[in-house]
């Protein structure tokens, strides 16, 4: 019987162990033909469409005729966003309130990781400050980095700024690789049945998708426990049928669907208080 046990569990750690190495690998591919898709040329279209609306800031005349507006106008594109919508004006989902609310278009603020993968040429640091009326210099940057300090530089001139709205239009498209398409496709579907994208989350060690066995099995019991609670609301809106008047509800047609029928009470073959079929 011992050595039964052991050749169950050896097989199924055995199991355990070739499908990681199947989830990996379909990681692998799956980054691949993306990188090809992402390589894939772009080609004009023969009728440009518009798709929604895009609106950014841009320098008024004032700002253009000082002497360094050239300096504004590339300070001004480290923080000039890009916003596009498909409906006007504007809008956006707030998850707080789950509603659309108005879309407000801001000035982006640096921070100092921003800095360090693209360096700020020293000449624009005059045009951000970090308290208002400070302007940062290169020595007050070195003052802040040492000191670890993690605030925001903001842009000096916003009156300078106006946002401006124009249609978005699509005028090129990539060309279609339809068989990479087709293996992409097979491959979110294999990783999206049986729990394969949390379990491969665990074995790439995000810390947010956690992949638990435990958690599996208790969220099919709590299926089951949502199937059994289904059925004993059909029941309940047949028998309250039955009791207004016999031949009202006809179940002929029902088949059973593999459900467990362990309550008291139950006298039909359905699945679930919607697929009753009411007699005309």
């Amino acid at each position: 019987m011992k050595n039964k046990q052991a050749t169950a569990r050896r097989k199924r750690r055995r199991d355990l162990k070739e499908r990681d190495r199947w989830l990996l690998s379909l990681e692998r591919e799956k980054e691949e033909l993306w990188a090809i898709l992402q390589s894939t040329p772009w080609r004009p279209l023969k009728e440009p469409f518009q798709r929604g609306w895009e609106r950014e800031f841009l320098l008024s005349e004032e700002a253009m005729r000082r002497k360094d507006g050239e300096q504004i106008a590339a300070a001004l594109a480290l923080v000039n966003p890009i916003q596009r919508c498909r409906v006007f004006p504007f809008q956006e989902y707030n998850w707080k309130r789950k509603k659309m609310e108005l879309w407000v278009h801001r000035l982006r603020d640096l921070r100092p990781c921003d800095w360090r993968g693209n360096p700020v040429p020293e000449e624009l640091f005059k045009h951000f400050e970090y308290a208002p009326g400070r302007p940062l210099s290169r020595e007050r940057v070195s003052h802040l980095s040492r000191n670890g300090w993690s605030g925001r530089f903001v842009f000096r001139y916003p009156q300078y700024v106006t946002s401006h709205t124009r249609p978005f239009m699509v005028t090129h498209e990539r060309v279609a690789l339809p068989e990479v398409e087709r293996r992409l496709s097979e491959i979110e579907t294999a990783l999206l049945n049986d729990n394969n994208q949390h379990r491969l989350y665990w074995l790439k060690g995000y810390s947010y998708y956690r992949w638990s066995r435990e958690q599996y099995h208790r969220r099919l019991r709590l299926d089951e426990r949502r199937v059994e609670k289904e059925m004993r609301e059909a029941v309940r809106e047949f028998q309250a049928l039955e009791e207004d008047g016999p031949g009202r509800v006809s179940c002929d047609s029902c088949q059973p669907v593999g459900v467990k029928r362990n309550f008291p009470g139950f006298r039909l073959r359905v699945f679930g208080g919607r697929r009753l079929a009411l007699a005309s």
